[in-house]
């Protein structure tokens, strides 16, 4: 129904109201004709939690969904009680009215803060599960020469809603704040095995110390070449072999620019905090992966052009999961979504 006319039916419910009193022939009338607009608004709302709702489940650390769901809400009553407002001066007494709205808020808002709804629910009629990415890390950098600089290893955990580990922590009292994932702030996308580019998204992440595990189908990283080009450019070409599932990672230093590379149409793509990413797959059976990448210094570099970090991701096969993520694993909840693999990470500086 359009706007004007629902304006006009509402004018006319005033009229009435001020001229003859509201009868219940035409409070009938107004409310059958609100009821197919009415409907459609409900409709379309409906609608836009079903969409909005499961994406805040998996929205990231940094956006509270309450607020964004609530905004929805606020909006959607504001539409749909505009042209019914009205009928409370029809009642008999406005302030009992009042009042009982009044107190049926409170309540709900009390209820709703006081946190008396659990969120999650393995219920497979209606599941409300918590999504959590976990990862067995192995991680080894390397210093300008080559040589291992320092390694570490362990379970690095993703909870991918507002909520964090909030709720798994009393099922598993280790993982809390105290064991909240540093950065390596000179590390391309803080030296984390990323399997999208959404860092920014999860800054609130969980590092629980492991044993190393090491991959059967491990990885296999070497520099092929290094070539100075007459426009005054630095040439390095790579080849890895490594399993169906990669990423790759690099941060040109200070003073030195990718201008190229041999990836997608040739022109990088950097990320919003100055890092690149690129992520690789392929079958079961391929050749190893060969690329090159162009860097232009402005100035002779004293600690290296370029800091490269590669991930890898077993996705599948008996790679895939180490004994101790498959102990940790039992310890989660039932409304708790797992998803698990095995990664290395390795860095380099050239």
């Amino acid at each position: 129904m359009p706007r004007n006319l629902e304006h006009l039916l509402y004018r006319l419910l005033i009229y009435f109201c001020c001229l003859v009193g509201a009868t219940m022939k035409f409070l009938l009338i107004y409310l059958l004709g609100m009821f197919a607009p009415c409907l459609y608004t409900m409709y379309l709302n409906w609608m836009i939690y079903e969409v909005v709702i499961p994406i805040m489940g998996r929205s990231g650390s940094e956006i509270p969904p309450d607020v964004l769901v609530a905004s929805f809400v606020t909006v959607s009553s504001i539409v749909l009680s505009s042209y019914f407002l009205n009928f409370i001066y029809l009642a008999r007494s406005t302030k009992k009215t009042a009042l009982t709205l009044t107190t049926v808020f409170a309540v709900v808002f009390v209820l709703v803060c006081s946190g008396i709804f659990f969120p999650y629910s393995s219920d497979s009629a209606n599941p409300r599960p918590k999504r959590i990415v976990l990862q067995h890390l192995s991680r080894q950098f390397h210093d300008l020469n080559g040589h291992l600089s320092k390694s570490d290893s362990g379970i690095w955990i993703n909870g991918l809603d507002y909520g964090g580990m909030s709720h798994i922590t009393p099922h598993i009292p280790e993982l809390n704040d105290t064991m909240r994932t540093k950065c390596e702030e000179e590390s391309p996308f803080c030296g984390l095995p990323w399997i999208l580019p959404v860092n920014n998204l999860f800054r609130k992440n969980w590092y629980l110390p492991a044993t190393v595990h090491v991959p059967k189908d491990s990885i296999q990283f070497q520099l092929l070449s290094k070539e100075q080009l007459p426009w005054e450019s630095t040439k390095l070409t790579f080849e890895i072999s490594g399993p169906s599932h990669m990423s790759l990672y690099l941060r040109p230093h200070q003073g030195v620019t990718l201008s190229r590379w041999s990836l997608g149409d040739g022109t990088p793509f950097v990320n919003r905090d100055g890092d690149y990413f690129v992520y690789y797959s392929h079958g079961l059976q391929a050749l190893p992966w060969r690329f090159w990448i162009e860097m232009k210094a402005s100035d002779e570099p004293v600690k290296g052009m370029v800091t490269l970090g590669i991930a890898t991701h077993y996705f599948f096969g008996e790679d895939q999961k180490s004994p101790q993520l498959r102990a940790l694993l039992e310890r989660f909840p039932s409304w708790a979504f797992l998803s698990n693999w095995v990664s290395t990470y390795d860095q380099f500086i050239f």
